[in-house]
């Protein structure tokens, strides 16, 4: 059976590991979700659309939960595309 979206966004979380352990750096926060972006991609383009869910939801959580949250953002992010950011959460 296919699975549930819940299923599937649960099983994107998980492979983002839990907050508990030290922080990511920044950079590594972006290339992980820039990663998670390609192969969702891959796997839309060859009919997995499960997995393609589970790429997608992970590049999003990261871009709208982890990156916001980083301690770097104002560091690393310009005042526009912080502002960029922040339209994007409101979709």
């Amino acid at each position: 059976r296919p699975h549930l979206i819940a299923e599937l966004a649960e099983r994107a979380k998980q492979s983002l590991g839990d907050d508990t352990g030290p922080i990511r750096p920044f950079k590594v926060w972006l290339r992980i979700a820039e990663n998670a972006r390609r192969d969702a991609k891959i796997f839309h383009e060859q009919g997995e659309f499960e997995s393609a869910f589970v790429e997608y939801a992970k590049a999003a959580t990261i871009m709208l939960e982890k990156i916001p949250g980083h301690p770097d953002y104002e560091v690393f992010l310009s005042m526009t595309q912080r502002h960029n950011m922040a339209l994007v959460s409101y979709l």
